[in-house]
């Protein structure tokens, strides 16, 4: 089901289960802004954040309402919750204090002799977000 409020806002009603309902949304996109506000069960929220992010434009925001059902054992049909999940995925902001190769011309701005490095020149591929945000029932992921 779509509704439309405006020439730039469309609300499309998903199974939140159903990864080929989620996968047409492609259709819609690429979105400016993902508002997951489904039936927050772990497994869900989870599988629509890996399914829909990738239609979410560069600098683009997804955001998971109600994630504070990841403490609430009622909702729990995942073995990971979807707080850990999104924790999990702050190690790959990160890159878990990457110590990576020092690039052929590193720039002088970094201290390249004690050993850090910017993720750009350590990895071959970044993640495709930017940032995560864990806020009062909400988690914000920005979209690189």
């Amino acid at each position: 089901m779509c509704a439309a409020y405006s020439s730039r806002i469309q609300i499309h009603l998903t199974d939140q289960r159903d990864r080929a309902q989620l996968k047409n949304l492609e259709q819609f996109g690429p979105f400016d802004l993902v508002i997951d506000d489904g039936n927050h069960f772990w497994a869900e929220q989870i599988l629509t954040f890996e399914t829909l992010f990738d239609y979410v434009k560069p600098g683009g925001l997804y955001v998971v309402e109600d994630s504070c059902t990841s403490y609430w054992p009622e909702y729990k049909n995942h073995p990971v919750s979807c707080v850990d999940y999104f924790k999990n995925l702050v190690d790959d902001v990160n890159f878990r204090g990457a110590r990576g190769r020092v690039p052929a011309h590193p720039p002088m701005e970094f201290p390249w002799n004690m050993g850090w490095h910017r993720r750009e020149d350590c990895q071959p591929t970044l993640p495709a977000f930017e940032s995560i945000q864990f806020l009062n029932s909400l988690i914000v992921i920005t979209k690189r």
